[in-house]
């Protein structure tokens, strides 16, 4: 288990059965896929997220993942490690948040991943639309 505990505002309880819904905030700027996203990610290695909220109080979330008998038995050299090489395909990283943007954009490199940022989905969507229509046979 994962815990990650702040000290804000908290989560009034009719909002909190949302805030694992992709796309859904209440940030006045921000996409809303970070939770889905952890919440897929944990999902896929057979694990859940619990969440304790109460408004004024902060919010404690608690990440469980099956534990493995192989936990703690080897080192994994990620940069040696051939199936996290990107031998150049191109990725598209998109956050609202500059260091999320910069740390992935550095580990992905790293892994020689070619990296495109972009800071909100209109951005990207915008590039790829135009992108698509310059493309078509006329």
């Amino acid at each position: 288990m994962i815990e990650v505990i702040d000290s804000g505002v908290g989560i009034e309880p009719d909002v909190l059965p949302r805030i694992f819904d992709p796309f859904f905030t209440q940030k006045p700027s921000g996409t809303g896929i970070g939770l889905s996203s952890a919440q897929t990610i944990v999902h896929s290695h057979g694990g859940f997220i619990d969440v304790l909220s109460e408004p004024g109080q902060g919010s404690q979330f608690q990440v469980y993942l099956p534990a493995s008998a192989k936990a703690g038995s080897e080192v994994i050299d990620l940069l040696g490690a051939t199936e996290f090489r990107g031998d150049g395909h191109l990725v598209l990283v998109v956050d609202d948040e500059p260091i999320v943007r910069h740390v992935l954009a550095q580990m992905l490199t790293e892994c020689e991943y070619e990296v495109l940022l972009a800071s909100g989905g209109m951005k990207p969507l915008s590039c790829s639309t135009n992108t698509m229509r310059t493309s078509r046979p006329s």
